[in-house]
């Protein structure tokens, strides 16, 4: 495999290897097998509650177990002095990937390479439902410097980032990764 795939579902390039995840889009039917009881979904007037919009954090990872923190400046409207990933929105049109990627080097001025996922989370904000996909990623380049988003950055260990004080609807995610990660490790 070339380190530059054609994914077959969106026809997106994607510039790491890939694995096949195993999953089937299914057509949509008035009645779902898997839930019986549930009512169909249809399709009516656009609506007008808050819109959902995808979301992407780089765990950047260093080889001594752990991750880039960055402090959210006064540039930023929202929770500024909290520590995040790396990562913010994407946007229309764009694939996660690169999106991830495009984050991480304007944030951070690293280009990273994306190794897995991290996981998933959901939280709400004023204006929109806020889908967060993480993604673990390294190091390929770059020299290490912040944006004006961001004021401080800090490479953490995993067992210490309970100490920091994390975005709302995200600390909780970014705790439950980094004891699972390191409870893998020990195992």
């Amino acid at each position: 495999m070339t380190n530059e795939t054609r994914s077959r579902t969106f026809g997106s390039r994607c510039l790491y290897p890939t694995r096949w995840l195993g999953v089937r889009f299914v057509s949509a039917c008035s009645q779902d097998r898997a839930f019986p009881d549930s009512a169909p979904l249809h399709m009516t007037e656009p609506s007008t509650a808050k819109p959902y919009r995808l979301t992407v954090k780089a765990i950047i990872l260093d080889g001594q177990q752990r991750c880039l923190l960055v402090r959210r400046s006064t540039f930023n409207q929202n929770f500024v002095g909290c520590w995040e990933w790396p990562g913010g929105k994407v946007d229309d049109g764009e694939d996660f990937a690169t999106a991830l990627l495009r984050e991480a080097r304007e944030e951070t001025g690293l280009a990273v390479q994306i190794t897995g996922l991290a996981g998933a989370t959901a939280y709400e904000m004023a204006a929109a439902h806020i889908v967060l996909l993480c993604m673990e990623t390294c190091r390929v380049s770059g020299k290490l410097r912040l944006s004006e988003e961001h004021d401080d950055l800090a490479w953490v260990p995993f067992g210490e980032l309970a100490h920091y004080q994390f975005t709302p609807g995200v600390g909780d995610f970014m705790l439950d990764y980094t004891q699972k990660k390191t409870a893998h490790r020990l195992s």
